[in-house]
């Protein structure tokens, strides 16, 4: 079975990531790092298929590692991670629940012994200075996407 490495290195990925608020805290999954030994927290997402609209991307994988359905509101962020072997054109949406109960999913693409997520959680703003959060523009406009205001579309190089 091909591992997180074999299968996400090497190659350009296009992702897509949901930002899901609720009660001032924003949805997050804990992932081991591929590239890293570490482990960081970011919204819930992962690659689109050939074939597939960013938006339904976004809505399965949301769904896939997070147990909830979304509906896809408006793009916030357009990044691009660039690190070694690492490649990724990465779509994010502010979306908003319309049903399930969050709960810890797992990723099709990796064997169920090899899976890269670890935990799944609501996070607040009290939680920003103990968590590693990625990308760094989630930390920094932390209080903008929970209150859902003055939200444009940004350009971030990672």
């Amino acid at each position: 079975m091909p591992t997180s490495s074999d299968i996400f290195s090497n190659k350009l990925r296009v992702r897509v990531n949901g930002i899901v608020v609720r009660n001032e805290s924003i949805l997050m999954v804990e992932i081991q790092s591929v590239s890293e030994n570490t482990t960081f927290w970011m919204p819930p997402g992962g690659g689109v298929n050939f074939g597939e609209s960013l938006t339904d991307a976004v809505k399965r994988e949301v769904l896939e590692e997070t147990g909830l359905n979304v509906e896809v509101k408006q793009m916030l962020y357009v990044s691009e991670y660039l690190k070694s072997s690492w490649h990724a054109v990465e779509f994010y949406f502010f979306c908003t629940e319309s049903g399930g109960r969050a709960k810890l999913g797992s990723d099709p693409e990796l064997h169920v012994d090899h899976q890269i997520l670890k935990n799944v959680a609501w996070i607040k703003e009290q939680d920003l200075g103990r968590l590693p959060i990625f990308p760094p523009f989630i930390r920094r406009d932390f209080n903008k996407l929970i209150s859902g205001t003055n939200l444009s579309l940004q350009f971030v190089m990672q």
